[in-house]
């Protein structure tokens, strides 16, 4: 009963990152499930699958504009504040996401780099090597250093330097009260060597 209901779940949060936007690899991440099974069970004549590989690279954020940098570290915090709730991170990823889409008019990045985002965030998944050191370290680190929380938003930041609809952003990010300092982390984790990432560890293989 245990593995059906498990099987049930991965079915359905497959189905949601299609919704999405999601390429196979990707939901082979996120759920366990065979590239093969998804691409002929879960795409379909509404949802076709993307072509390309996935838009895993370290220098996503670098090369990235302001405004697209402002909109990934709104997500991120969302992410964040449903993972401190006890939201198992691919449920809180997909929420997440849905949440950024549906406050930012034209959003700027996909889900698969909101994927990936999340991914050297908590040193999971598609995580480089770097990233999953960083996350065992945090893991180790007093609590209070692992639970920081802003308690102001630099407003001059956002609605001065950065080329986006502040409107937009101030709601997405104002509709929390307690907004973690995520941003930070994400900017300061993803500062590598700024090359493209390679075959990661423990990746999801086709049946």
């Amino acid at each position: 009963m245990a593995l059906a209901n498990t099987r049930i779940r991965s079915l359905e949060t497959a189905r949601e990152c299609v919704r999405l936007g999601a390429r196979q690899r990707t939901i082979a991440w996120l759920t366990g499930l065979p590239t093969s099974f998804i691409f002929h069970n879960i795409y379909d004549a509404e949802h076709l699958s993307p072509r390309g590989r996935p838009p895993y690279t370290e220098d996503f954020i670098y090369r990235s504009s302001l405004k697209v940098q402002t909109e990934v570290g709104m997500f991120a915090a969302k992410y964040r504040l449903l993972t401190a709730e006890g939201i198992a991170p691919a449920q809180a990823l997909i929420t997440a996401f849905r949440h950024y889409r549906s406050v930012v008019h034209q959003p700027s990045f996909s889900f698969d780099e909101a994927f990936f985002v999340v991914s050297n965030l908590d040193g999971i998944w598609a995580a480089s090597t770097r990233a999953r050191a960083r996350s065992a370290n945090a893991r180790r680190a007093p609590e209070v250093k692992r639970r920081r929380i802003l308690d102001e938003i630099d407003a001059d930041l956002l609605q001065h330097r950065v080329g986006v609809p502040f409107d937009d952003l101030k709601r997405f990010f104002v509709q929390d009260l307690e907004v973690r300092d995520v941003a930070l982390d994400i900017f300061r984790g993803l500062k590598a060597d700024r090359r493209p990432l390679g075959p990661a560890a423990c990746a999801p293989t086709a049946a």
